[in-house]
């Protein structure tokens, strides 16, 4: 819809021209507008097939889950105090 409107609202022409060359395109502004919009669609969707690919995480349910302990070790140490000056 707001490309619609877009394309109704801004029928003036302009002219395009390249500085090098001699050539001057003359075409509607909406065309211009709507050119880069699609061009950059498309460049996205072309950037985004080499995207690398995430990998999916596999779910196990609770019952085939390693039990993992996430608690630290303790461990059993001399009292340190007693060695303080």
């Amino acid at each position: 819809m707001l490309f619609v409107i877009l394309c109704l609202s801004n029928t003036q022409s302009i002219a395009i021209s390249l500085w090098p060359l001699a050539y001057e395109l003359v075409v509607p502004l909406y065309l211009v507008v709507l050119t880069g919009v699609f061009l950059g669609f498309i460049l996205s969707r072309i950037l985004l097939m080499f995207e690398p690919k995430k990998q999916k995480v596999k779910t196990t349910s609770p019952q085939n889950a390693k039990k993992t302990d996430t608690t630290p070790e303790r461990t059993d140490t001399h009292d340190l105090t007693a060695l303080a000056p």
